[in-house]
Formats: C-alpha cells, structure tokens, sequence
C-alpha cells in the first residue's frame, strides 16, 4: 500500500510556450542556426578535432581518457597543442562552409576549449599547453583591456602588466621538471603564458605558449604525490633498491610507493614487491640446565628472529586509469563548451565560463598500497639421545711460544715482545704441533690404529699421560714419522660430556616461520570538485582480513596475532636421524696434508679460533637450519658443562675453542604439518559514502549563476565572488555578455529559461553531456523557478551515486536514470501486447496515455507503473482488500496521522495512473531523494514488494530484448565475495587457498583440498547458499567421515536436504531451467577451457539472464579473464560432461 503524497505537483503547461520562444530568440539571434545545425557544428568540430591532433588519438570523440593525453616530455606528463593543429581545425571548418569567427570560434577559444578539456582531464603534475602565437595574444589582451585597445604593445609588456595584474613565477615552483627556467605569467587564476627559450614543447625558441597545470591529483595514503617518471628513473629507483643495505626502510623504497611511468594512452605502471624472509624459533631444553631459546623471549607474545637471506622480488602493476576510476563525467567536456558558444553567441561568456570553471574544478585520488601477508610455520621436535658426544678443544692453547726473560722464545728463537703477529707465525715443528700431534684420536677417532672407546677421548685409558716429546719412548706413532711437539692431550680438552645417570629428556624443538608479503595498488576516488558542485567520499582505512588454521574464514586480528607455532596440532613421524659433526679453525687445519685427512668426515672449517661464541651462539645468519645444528650443539655443551665430571670448563668451552667435536642421536622425531595464517589488506567499497551537503550544493550552483544574474548586472570579480539573486528579487539584474555581433546578450536567459528545453536536447544528443543534463536541469530550476525534473540539490547528489541497471534494482526517476529503460509509446504497446492478455492488457493499453503522461510531467518511469499494478491488483482484475469499483489498482491510502483511513477511489484507472505520478514525484519519494525501487519498497509497502517489482520489470524489458541479469548481488564476507539470487546468498569459496594446502582430500590421501578440491569446495558453495556455515575444510572433513566421501550428490543432501542425481543429457536446457527453478548447479567438466591441466574439473552455477544468454558461475579454482567466477556465455555450458539434478 502506498503514502499519499501531501504536496502539489506543478503544472508544465507553459512549456510549449517557451519552447517555441526559446527557437524564436535563439533563430535572432545567432543568425537563423536550428538544432540540427549546432548538433551538426558540435560533431562536425569533435571529429575533426579527433582527425587533426595526433596526440589526442580516437578518445576525443569518446570523451578524452584522462592522463592519456599526456606523454613524458622535458622529464614530466606534457600535453602540448601546436599551432599547427589549431589552423588545421579552423581549416577544416572553413572546407565546410563553417565560418569559425562567425561562429566565435576564434584560435584563442579553440585553444581555450582543448586547454580546458586537457586541463579537466589530467593529473596536477601535467603540464597542459597550447601554443599562441604573439598577435593573437595581443589581440586577446585588448579585447579584455579596451585601454588598451589602439596602443601598439609588444607580447613583453603584455607580460608586464599581467605580472602587474596577476602574477609570475619561475616554472621550477610549479612543474616537475625543476632543471627549466620558464616565467609563467599568469592572466588568470589557473591559465599562464610562458616563452618556450629551450625549445622543450617545439623547435621555436620564440614560441608562446598558453598552458595551465592539470586539475586531478593521486596522492599516496600519506598524502604524498605520484611522480612521474621515465623508464630510466623507474629502472634507476629499482636499481637503488637493490643496493640498500636495508631494502624496506631506504629512500628508494619510498620512491618505488610514490612513482609511475607512463606505458600506454591510459594505463600507467607502478612498483610492486614481493618480500620473502625466513623467521626462526629454537628451544633446547633439560632439567640440568637452563633453557636455551632463541631468540631469547622477553615478552609473554612470542618472538621469531628475521633471518639475514630476505629475498626482494621487484615487480610491477600496470594500472588502467579509465577503468579504475573514470572521472571523464566530471571533466569539462568540448561539447559542452560547444553548446554554451551555440546557444548564447557569446565568446566572452564562455572565456568567463571556462576560467570560471578551471579555478572551481579538482579531482583528488587516492592510491592505496594493499599488502598482503602470509606465514607459513615448519615445526620439527625431537629428543637427543642421552649417549651424546661432545668434546671442546683449545687446540691453540699450549702452541709452542714460551715465555721468557725480556721477550718471548718460540722453539730456538727469542723474540721481543709483542709476541709476533698472527701472519708472521707459521705452524711448523718449531712452533707446535698440537692439532698434527693428535689429530688421529680427535678428528679420526682411532688410538694406536684402533676406534676409541665408546667413542669418547675420555674413555681412554690413561688419556691424560698422552703426549708427544723429544726424546720420549712414543706409546703411539706419529703417522706422519716426524718429531712432533705438543703438550698432554687433556691440556687441550676443556670439555667433554661423560653421561649422567638421571640426564632425563632432551628436547629441541625447530621453527621455521617463512613470510611472504606483497603489495597491490587501488586507486579511489577521495574529492571531486566541479564548477556546480564538491563532492568528498569518506574512504576509510583498509579493512584487514584474516586467516588462522584455526579460525580460517572469520579470524581476528587478535587470533592472527596470537596464533604461532606452539598451536600447530598435526604432526607425523620420521626416521631417526644420527649426526656426527666437526668444527675446526682454519690456521690448525693447515697443520696436517689434506691427504692425511679423512674425507668422510664432516669438517666445517671456520675463520674463527672462538668457534663456540661466534658459531654456535650466533644468532642469525643465511641458513638458520645450520644455527639449529650450532644451537643443540650449544645445549648438548651446557650439558657437559654441568655433568660433574672432570672435564667441564666452562670457561674454556666459552673462550678459545677452536675445535669441537660432536655426535648425537635424534630420535622421536616428529615434523608438523606445515601451515598458514595470511592477512590481507582490502578497500571495502560498502563502506565508501559520497558526502555532499546540499546547502553547500545549492551554494556552488548560485556561486556559477552569479555569473548570469547578480544585483548589480555585472560580471562578478573575482569571478566566484559573486551572489546569485532569485528573479523576482529587487535588484536582481541579468548579466549581459558580448556576443559575436559586437552587441551583448542576456545569457542566462538564453541557456535556462527561453533556451532551456534546447539546451537540455543539445545535452543530450553528446554522450559526454549527458551526464550534465539534470545539472542543467536544477540550475534552470534555480534560475526561473519552473520545474524541469529536479527541484533538490539531493537529485544533483544521487547522480554520483546512480545505480546501474542489472535486475537487482532500477531507478525510476526518469531524470535520473539510463535512456534505455526509459520505453517510448510505441514500446509500451509493445511490451504490453507481450507479456499481458484479457482483461488486464486492455486495462493497460487503454491506459497508455496516462502512463506516457506521469512518464513525461513526473518523471516515473512507465515501466514501474505498470509493474506495480501488477503486483497490487494484476493490473485491475484481482483486488483482496479494495473495491474493484474504485478503481485504485495501486492501493493508495488514505491517511490521517500517518494511519491508513480508507481507500482512495478514481473515476478510472487512468485517473488513478496520474495520482500514482504525483505521490511517486511528491515529498515521500522522489523529492525525498527516493528514487530506486529498492528506496521507495519500504515506505510504499515492504522489502519483499521492492523485489517482485523488480522481477515484474525484468520480465517486462526482456520481452523487447532489453536483457538485463535476474539475479546477482556480488558483495563481499571475510576472504570471499559472495552472490545473492532470490533469498539464497552463496559464498564463492576457492579451493586455490593457501591455508588448504595442508588438509588431505576425503578420498584420495594422497591429494590436498588446494590442489584437488573443486567438488568439495563446490559442496560448500551450494550448502552456503541453504544457510550452512560451513567451509570447504568443514566439508572435507564431514566426507571423511560420512561413509561416502566422493559421492557429492550424497553430501549436497546432507547440507540442503535435497537429493540430486547426475544428469548426462540436454545439458544447457537442463542447466537452465534448474536455474530458473531457483536451484544451483553443480557441474563437471573434463574438456574445453573449464576443464583445465588436468582433464576435469567441478564448479557450481548459480543463476540466468532472463533471456539466457548469459550465466553465472563460481569456479572454485580459477582466477583466468573468462573462466573465473562471475558472468559468461551460456553456450559455455556445451562444454559440460554432466550437471547435478535437484529438486
């Protein structure tokens, strides 16, 4: 049931009047052109402005693509129109009998009108320019300065008296190109002329140039510009980036976030980079000493150590401007400026209009740099087996230098101190001989050519009476036959482990936590500025989502943050592992040939002779795996330092060793499975609202029409100083302008009260003005007082929000909306005649009139008419709660006190169709800014009403072929978009997530749910759409489980409750009459695109197009242009091997 509308609708009856006035004044004065001849000037000078300049390209036509215009010229974004250009457009005019001074379309305001639509179109850092030559810049100087006008003056004192009157600056203050000495001189607020001396914008150093810089800004999160650069600098910032010994926190880096290169008409490129480290955690632990970790934890949040092999993958994004975001709407289109100079015959009005213009409009963008993080964590835990070996040496410890009377003895020679320096002293016999001496027993294991017992020095019987001695009787032979000379072997070992009784468990555990981020740019639109209106939208910070193993699809930032390797649950078995490891200094090494030297043994040689401090304490390096080796090895000493035995020195294992020796046992080895937690940074555009004041709307749009009507009939200076005055106010004096005939005209009046109805056709007849129409609209509004569609400014604020016609929602303002589903007469007989019949079509057709009548005066769409009777009284033949005698088959009420009273009762339908157009154009709906189905459903009836007016709608504009989508909301939950269709909202999971990698698949062990997963995943599609909550993981692990892990038929059920079977034949007919049905699909493939690598491949489609062309897919592995989720041919369904049946 529908409110009644309390306020009046105004009559239009004058309009035919004015109309007819509007060509009268418009015929007088612009010497007898009609409209077919200013449409026919405007595409005439829009095409041969297409054909003459080389640099605007085909997008001129097409409205130029922003940024586009522009090429990398003296090192910054230029967009230059040559003198050249300008004589080849008047010459092509004058070839069609167009004269262009008559017309007012002297080379100044070409220049002018092309400088301008650059300037609306361009980034701020693109310098924007048209070459003038001297004699036309005088002339332009005089017309604006009558003083002036029988003097001769040279260009310079031109220049002069607008520095005078303006200003000048150095070109280096205002372009990017700082290495130019240019003086801009400025004639205006946002114009500048400046000598091209270096020949950097042609081959004339004497050339004149009009420029002006851009009016669109990208700016960085921080508020920064994007610069533009060239591929050298791109390539340069990169190279910078490589050589930073900080790679993430250089200046490069910065540079790499704030720069681009132009690499097409419209498309830019930016730095992208993708960071690989490893992180690590190790634990060593037993009752007998403290536990080693590290890093060593300060905090209760456990920390990981960044290791020092971080690896930078430089790539780059390229970024289609149009498609990201399309600002040309708010640009300053030529045919606009056309129109204006068509319609008022003034060249002066619009100069004022476009430097009006010029100082009020500006574009701010936002680019944001989304990162993407994802942490995978390897975990591997053991025990040492208690029969370990470890023995620490100070092989350089008694070397051989003696200390002596006034200096230091080394075999026969006396040296004055200092003793000699490390290079000087040579391992020799003379020197000593520690390592040669005993490196059969240490490093071959073996005395007197037999293994040594237990494989412990210690164990030797005696070991401490073992040395090697001039003169002594040896009890085992130096292999090398020479005289060696060393001390006692147990001088040089500081420690070694003799077993404990109660050791008790030895436990390590390992981590590897590998982290990969990126980054992706998103460009959003922040501030728009028009010269009739300011627009900001509230854009806040990127919204973070996140993912846990535990938590996979709804996790918080406080289970991201929590969540490390100590949750990890899974783990599986390995084979014992036995390690025998040497370190050994280098210098000792070199006491003994190579050839002597077991290569069996594992030998890491170190520069070091500390090697137990600067090895195995280190604390990172390149290859952390190794600093889990040092580390046990650092515990297993600790061990030995405190087993009670005799050879425990700690601090001879801390200081000096510079030989170890250790073998020990993994056992109980356990690795985990590995797993990951991401976050990743999204804009979320639900969130995004365009905010505009409408008070401070309709004071931008008196601002501009101060420049037409004002108190004191004067062209206001500065020019956005002006107050507009209402026509029936005392003063209120029409702004005169001089017109191509050297007298003055009224312009105001000309665009917006006798030209208005021309002016809004001129609008329409050009795509690129069609979106100014309803601006032109309220301003005519404003102006005069009639109403021409739009009364608020809150209409002005709902074309940055309009919607897009798709099946899920319509405007029905016909001011508002798209032409195309705005039906003529002839297409209301039509539909009609299609999808109507019996009485109800003859209601509707007898009715005709009066729906083209409310299409027309109120501005309801036909359509929407006729479905609403529909829905409320099958177009006048089935009533419920009204007397079919009333013949109100829109169920409008009578109301006292916002209660419903009673029914309203007409003389006919089609008296009731013209009350149904005042009460949807009155203060409930569309004066209230409801203007969509979707806005009116809850005030007129309920939200249910809104959707099967919709879908009444639909039905209509496909009978005549207007196709539009029955179904389809995509929005958005945690990681996945989602789809809407009828009631069911289904989310369109991926099977390609990382996080799935390390689940099984029910059925097949050996294959993962990543991988493998498109039928389990496609399960949990269509059980999210029957309100399940339930994830991919979730399903797999239900199939496990249920008996029947591969019959998805079987699983779908057990979601849904409805029971499926595979159908094999009459595939694309069966897919869509399911569709219809209101059922999803699911689907296997095993040719064609879907197919894929692999030979087969399931994915679920969810809904139709009324008239079939097209369908809509969630495929869970595919992120490929064509085969992804969304909408695509329905003749791709020729494709399938089999669809699942339901209901």
């Amino acid at each position: 049931m529908a409110k009644e509308n309390k306020q009046n609708k105004k009559g239009s009856g004058a309009w035919a009047v004015k109309t007819i006035l509007a060509l009268v004044l418009i015929i007088v004065i612009v010497g007898g052109m009609c409209l077919s001849l200013f449409t026919g000037i405007v595409d005439m000078f829009v095409e041969m402005a297409k054909n003459s300049m080389e640099k605007l390209g085909e997008s001129v036509s097409k409205g130029i693509k922003w940024l586009g215009l522009a090429e990398v010229k003296a090192g910054m974004q230029t967009f230059v129109v040559n003198q050249a250009n300008v004589e080849n457009l008047r010459n092509q005019l004058d070839s069609q009998n167009v004269n262009a001074d008559t017309c007012g379309m002297t080379e100044v305001r070409i220049r002018k009108m092309l400088l301008a639509y650059a300037v609306s179109n361009s980034l701020s850092d693109t310098v924007c320019v048209v070459e003038t030559q001297p004699e036309e810049i005088i002339e332009d100087f005089k017309q604006k300065n009558p003083s002036y006008k029988d003097q001769d003056i040279t260009v310079e004192e031109v220049m002069n008296v607008y520095e005078q009157e303006y200003h000048s600056e150095n070109s280096s203050s205002v372009w990017v190109a700082k290495d130019l000495n240019y003086t801009l001189y400025y004639n205006s607020k946002k114009f500048f002329y400046f000598k091209d001396s270096d020949k950097k914008f042609g081959d004339n150093n004497e050339a004149w140039f009009l420029g002006a810089m851009g009016a669109t800004t990208i700016s960085t999160t921080d508020g920064s510009n994007l610069k533009p650069v060239t591929e050298a600098g791109f390539k340069e910032i990169e190279n910078n980036f490589r050589a930073a010994n900080s790679p993430l926190k250089s200046e490069a880096y910065k540079d790499m976030l704030s720069s681009y290169v132009k690499t097409g008409p419209d498309t830019i490129k930016m730095y992208t980079v993708d960071a690989k480290q490893k992180e690590y955690y190790f634990c060593f632990e037993n009752k007998n000493i403290e536990k080693i970790e590290e890093p060593k934890q300060k905090q209760e949040k456990l920390e990981y150590d960044i290791d020092a092999d971080s690896v930078y993958d430089i790539g780059t994004q390229e970024i289609n401007l149009t498609e990201s975001i399309d600002l040309s709407k708010y640009s300053i289109p030529i045919e606009l400026m056309m129109d204006l100079l068509n319609m008022t015959g003034s060249g002066e009005f619009l100069e004022t209009f476009i430097d009006y213009s010029l100082s009020q409009i500006g574009a701010s963008v936002t680019a944001y740099s989304l990162s993407t993080e994802s942490k995978q964590y390897e975990q591997k835990k053991y025990n040492v087996d208690s029969n370990f070996v470890i023995e620490l040496y100070d092989m350089d410890n008694y070397n051989g230098v003696e200390s002596v009377a006034d200096g230091y003895k080394v075999g026969s020679f006396v040296y004055n101190p200092p003793i000699p320096s490390e290079e000087n002293i040579v391992r020799t016999n003379a020197y000593g001989d520690n390592f040669l001496a005993y490196y059969d027993i240490i490093y071959n294991r073996k005395y007197n050519g037999i293994d040594i017992p237990n494989n412990r020095v210690t164990s030797i019987k005696n070991y401490k009476q073992i040395r090697y001695k001039d003169g002594d009787n040896y009890n085992y032979e130096n292999p090398n036959g020479d005289i060696c000379k060393a001390e006692e072997l147990e001088k040089y070992l500081r420690t070694a482990y003799e077993p404990i009784d109660d050791l008790g468990e030895i436990n390590v555990t390992e981590v590897i936590c590998r982290t990969s981020s990126q980054n992706k740019w998103q460009l959003m639109i922040s501030s728009i500025n028009t010269w009739y209106g300011d627009f900001s939208y509230t854009l806040s910070e990127p919204e973070v989502l996140y993912t846990t193993p535990e938590e996979f699809d709804n996790a918080t930032q406080e289970d991201y943050e929590n969540y490390d390797h100590r949750k990890m649950k899974d783990f599986k078995n390995l084979n014992e592992e036995e390690k025998e490891i040497i370190y050994i200094w280098n210098d000792i090494l070199k006491q003994v040939n190579a050839s002597n030297l077991d290569a069996s043994k594992v030998a890491n040689v170190q520069d070091s002779n500390d090697i137990y401090d600067n090895a195995m304490k280190t604390g990172n390096g390149k290859d952390n795996r190794e600093h889990f080796q040092n580390w046990t090895m650092r515990g297993l000493s600790a061990i030995a330092q405190n087993d009670g035995g005799e050879k425990n020195d700690d601090l001879g294992a801390g200081a000096g060793s510079d030989y170890i020796y250790c073998k020990y046992k993994k056992i109980n080895v356990k690795e985990a499975i590995p797993v990951i937690k991401t976050s990743r940074q999204v804009i979320n555009q639900n969130n995004v609202q365009m905010t505009s004041s409408e008070d401070d709307i309709d004071k931008k749009m008196k601002q501009f029409l101060a420049l037409l009507r004002n108190e004191t009939g004067k062209i206001p200076d500065p020019l956005d100083s002006g107050v507009f005055t209402a026509k029936d106010a005392d003063p209120s004096i029409v702004v005169k302008y001089a017109d191509i005939y050297e007298g003055t005209i009224p312009a105001g009046d000309l665009l917006l009260d006798n030209g208005a109805l021309m002016l809004f056709e001129l609008l329409e007849s050009a795509e690129n003005t069609q979106g100014l129409t309803n601006i032109f609209r309220y301003l005519a509004y404003l102006y005069t007082g009639t109403d021409y569609g739009v009364t608020s400014a809150a209409g002005i604020a709902t074309l940055f929000n309009t919607y897009q016609y798709s099946g899920t929602n319509y405007v029905v303002n016909t001011a508002l909306s798209s032409k195309d589903i705005v039906l003529d007469e002839k297409q209301l007989k039509e539909v009609i005649s299609k999808c109507f019949s019996g009485q109800g079509r003859t209601n509707l057709e007898n009715c005709i009139p009066q729906f083209i009548q409310i299409q027309n005066n109120n501005h309801v769409n036909a359509v929407f008419a006729i479905a609403v009777t529909t829905i409320e009284s099958s177009n006048g033949t089935n009533w419920e709660a009204i007397e079919p005698s009333t013949y109100n088959w829109y169920s409008i009420g009578i109301f006292e006190n916002e209660e419903r009273v009673g029914w309203k009762a007409y003389s006919s339908f089609g008296n009731a169709v013209l009350d149904f157009g005042n009460l949807i154009n009155g203060s409930n709906y569309f004066k209230a800014g409801k203007t969509t189905v979707k806005d009116i459903a809850p005030t007129y009836c309920n939200e249910q009403w809104g959707n099967d007016v919709i879908a009444e709608m639909t039905r209509i504009y496909n009978s005549i072929g207007i196709s539009v989508n029955t179904g389809g909301i995509e929005g958005s939950s945690g990681n996945f978009t989602t789809f809407t269709v009828g009631n069911r909202t289904y989310t369109n999971y991926k099977q390609i997530t990382e996080g799935y990698k390390q689940y099984t698949l029910a059925g097949y062990p050996d294959c993962n749910l990543y991988n493998s997963g498109c039928a389990i995943t496609s399960d949990a599609i269509i059980a999210s759409g029957f309100g399940a909550k339930v994830t991919p993981v979730d399903v797999n692990n239900f199939a496990k489980t249920s008996g029947y892990p591969t019959v998805h038929e079987k699983i779908i059920e057990h979601y849904t409750g409805i029971s499926g079977t595979w159908v094999y034949t009459d595939l694309k007919a069966g897919v869509i009459d399911q569709l219809r049905r209101g059922y999803p699909v699911m689907v296997q493939a095993t040719s064609g695109k879907y197919a894929g690598s692999s030979g087969t491949h399931f994915f679920v489609i969810l809904s139709v197009s009324e008239d079939g062309k097209k369908v809509y897919i969630s495929n869970p592995s595919s992120n490929k242009e064509g085969i992804t989720t969304g909408w695509v041919d329905s003749n791709d369904l020729n494709t399938i091997k089999r669809y699942l049946k339901m209901g």
